[in-house]
């Protein structure tokens, strides 16, 4: 495998099943949990950051 320089790199996985291999493991990211679960989340967290964002009539924000 090769690592680029300047990367960061996410695994995203369940727990039991996250490998992160030994040439990047000082640039990544683990993420144990369901993806699903995960991109809510970070779209939760998110929320009003995105410079596209919009509510809709429901009041509920989406992306453009």
């Amino acid at each position: 495998m090769h690592a680029e320089t300047n990367a960061t790199y996410i695994t995203l996985n369940l727990p039991h099943e996250l490998y992160i291999p030994e040439e990047i493991a000082g640039k990544s990211i683990a993420l144990p949990g369901d993806i699903a679960t995960i991109l809510v989340d970070i779209n939760i967290c998110m929320e009003g950051m995105h410079p596209y964002a919009e509510t809709d009539s429901t009041g509920k924000k989406f992306f453009k």
